[in-house]
């Protein structure tokens, strides 16, 4: 009987050894982050909390590249991302107020590889004009570099009709498409106005930034 009721003891307390050993008194804490982070963007980011954090607690929120422009001192921010170059950011985000046994703080750096355009060619010509030879160049020069994409920037004067402008527009697209055999998916044509009549070419590689006129 002695002995029966040792062991009902023994099993009691390792019982409840377990039970202290599964439940912690430290919240956990994890970041996310979104893989793409683009320049000149606004990106949510956000912390999963599992466990309680005392009502006093601070959520305080860190950046390396950008402004928090809203969630300061919650779970959830909003961050601007800069436009100026850079090659990763930082993230961290801390609780203040927890036990001082708890980790209180985490954080994340993400490597960002941001290719510039490479500009191809650029030359003035006529509005009732297209440039055969060059188009043809720097369709070539894609099909080298088929994961890139061709940005075209057309610029027109401001007097010019809007015929004028869709139609060269269209006799660019039907050349490089009927007598090229290119692939249009492969190549975007925009407008913008100058004071002569003048013609842009990049070539843009995967996850480089959109040329601006």
């Amino acid at each position: 009987m002695v002995r029966s009721l040792v062991s009902l003891a023994i099993a009691l307390m390792l019982g409840g050894a377990a039970v202290a050993q599964q439940e912690s008194p430290c919240p956990g804490i994890q970041l996310n982050v979104p893989l793409n982070l683009d320049r000149g963007k606004v990106v949510n980011v956000d912390v999963e909390i599992d466990g309680d954090v005392p009502s006093k607690a601070e959520f305080v929120w860190r950046v390396s590249v950008g402004q928090i422009i809203e969630g300061q001192g919650t779970n959830r921010i909003k961050l601007l991302l800069d436009e100026t170059y850079y090659d990763s950011i930082t993230i961290e985000f801390e609780i203040k107020g927890l036990s001082d046994e708890c980790p209180n703080m985490v954080s994340e750096s993400v490597i960002t590889c941001y290719v510039d355009p490479v500009l191809i060619d650029e030359f003035s010509l006529a509005v009732d004009e297209i440039a055969r030879e060059r188009l043809e160049d720097a369709a070539h020069e894609q099909r080298n570099n088929p994961a890139d994409q061709l940005y075209i920037i057309e610029y027109f004067e401001p007097s010019t009709s809007e015929f004028s402008i869709r139609e060269k527009l269209e006799r660019i697209k039907r050349f490089l498409t009927d007598e090229l055999q290119f692939d249009i998916s492969a190549v975007t044509v925009v407008t913008a106005e100058a004071n002569q009549p003048w013609t842009k070419i990049y070539r843009v590689p995967p996850g480089g930034e959109t040329p601006r006129p």
